[in-house]
């Protein structure tokens, strides 16, 4: 057993667990969003560059097939590339910030990260016009 779980002043809880057990001392906005990432901590490791958009205006394009062809397995593969990994690897920032994103990508550049992405986009349309 980890010593924070013998911790008698400490409640371990999942999100189900907090959400019905717990109230909401007071409500939070944000006028825009946020996240944990980055130096600016904002959305821009994900859509902070021409690439990002693109593959993200791609892949949203084909919602539409995608929901009429009502097939699981098209939704799948649709859902899966949404994954924030993909534009994360597609970041062209610089410094520290660029270091991070190099680490923790499988690809040589983010320009390949696009690349591989859009040719990925390119079958998944081909095979979604054979359905």
């Amino acid at each position: 057993m980890t010593l924070i779980a013998k911790d008698k002043e400490i409640e371990l809880c999942n999100f189900n667990e907090i959400n019905f057990n717990f109230s909401n001392a007071e409500e939070v906005s944000f006028d825009d969003f946020i996240s944990w990432a980055d130096t600016e901590k904002d959305i821009s490791a994900w859509m902070g560059n021409s690439l990002q958009y693109e593959a993200l205006r791609k892949i949203y394009e084909l919602q539409k097939v995608v929901f009429e062809s009502n097939n699981e397995s098209f939704f799948e593969i649709w859902r899966n590339l949404q994954t924030s990994d993909h534009f994360y690897y597609m970041s062209t920032k610089h410094q520290n910030d660029g270091e991070v994103h190099s680490y923790f990508s499988p690809f040589n550049t983010p320009y390949d990260a696009y690349v591989y992405f859009m040719n990925i986009i390119s079958d998944f349309e081909l095979l979604l016009q054979k359905k």
